[in-house]
C-alpha cells in the first residue's frame, strides 16, 4: 500500500483515515499479505483485514452510513470487521448480525446496530497477530 492508495481511499469515502490506520496499512504483516493470496482467494471476496484499496472503498460503500466507524475487513456472512475513525479508540469492532439482543430486521431507537459489536482486539497489529494464528491452525474454522 502506498501513500497514494491511501489518498484515494480518503477521497473515494470522503474520509480522513486515522493515523494508526494508515500507518498500519503501510507497513501491513507481509505474512498476511502472503496468507490472503493463498488462502482467500476462493473462499471470499474480501479478506478479514483488507489490504487492497479497492477493497476497502468496496467494503465501505456497500449501503453502511455508520458516522465514526471503518469497515477494514469481512468476516463472512454478512458480518465485517470495523475500527472507529476518531483515532482515539484504536481497537478492531466484530459486527456480527446473529448477536444476542441485535437483530436486523427490527433495529430500533432502543436497539442500535452497535448492539451487535464486539471488541476482538485493542490494535490492528493484535488483530493481524491473531488472523495469522487462525490462518495457519490446523483446527481452523472461519474467522
Amino acid at each position: 500500500m502506498t501513500e497514494a492508495d491511501i489518498k484515494r481511499i480518503e477521497d473515494s469515502l470522503r474520509l480522513a483515515l486515522p493515523e494508526f490506520y494508515k500507518t498500519f496499512l503501510l507497513n501491513y504483516p507481509e505474512d498476511l499479505i502472503i496468507l490472503g493470496v493463498t488462502e482467500f482467494r476462493d473462499t471470499t471476496d474480501f479478506p478479514p483485514l483488507s489490504y487492497s484499496p479497492d477493497a476497502i472503498i468496496d467494503l465501505n460503500t456497500i449501503g453502511w452510513d455508520h458516522k465514526g466507524w471503518l469497515i477494514v475487513g469481512d468476516a463472512d456472512c454478512a458480518n465485517y470487521y470495523f475500527i472507529k475513525t476518531d483515532g482515539i479508540d484504536k481497537s478492531v469492532y466484530l459486527w456480527d448480525h446473529y448477536a444476542e439482543g441485535f437483530d436486523v430486521e427490527t433495529e430500533s431507537e432502543n436497539i442500535t446496530w452497535e448492539a451487535g459489536l464486539r471488541k476482538e482486539a485493542d490494535s490492528l497489529e493484535e488483530f493481524a497477530k491473531i488472523l495469522i494464528k487462525k490462518i495457519v491452525s490446523p483446527n481452523r474454522i472461519g474467522f
